[in-house]
């Protein structure tokens, strides 16, 4: 009965720390593949010519800041209607890539829309002290 009670303090004991183990691995395999750049999306071609447009380029930028200590800055950007002429779009393909190399750039999280979807919010953040400098491309077709 003493056994049995160790075997299952054991077991618990065992099925916790593999899921530490395995939520700390997760947490590290996002912050190396999923965040620095995203691409999301296929951009349509005819043999001659392109079937979806470039809907929004932009470059946002954020420096570092360590006086009067290390912090960490974060924005949102939202890409919507609002920035074509209130004309409605579908977006087929995105890309957001940090320009920033040796993994030093920022971090960014899809928070509304996407692919299919008439609009794309970000979450932009830097590492602590550092800054950012992302180049964000949005394909698309008008409706």
């Amino acid at each position: 009965s003493q056994s049995a009670m160790v075997g299952r303090v054991s077991l618990a004991a065992l099925v916790a720390l593999l899921s530490v183990c395995l939520t700390v691995r997760g947490d590290k395999f996002d912050e190396k593949h999923g965040r620095h750049n995203i691409t999301q999306g296929i951009r349509r071609l005819y043999p001659n010519y392109p079937v979806d447009v470039l809907l929004f380029n932009d470059n946002p930028k954020l420096d570092g800041s360590w006086f009067p200590y290390p912090k960490v800055k974060s924005h949102d950007v939202c890409y919507t209607s609002a920035g074509t002429g209130n004309r409605k779009f579908s977006i087929t393909a995105f890309n957001v890539t940090d320009r920033i190399p040796g993994g030093d750039g920022g971090f960014a999280y899809i928070t509304n829309g996407g692919v299919n979807s008439g609009k794309l919010c970000l979450h932009l953040k830097t590492q602590r002290g550092k800054g950012y400098n992302f180049i964000i491309n949005i394909w698309g077709y008008f409706i």
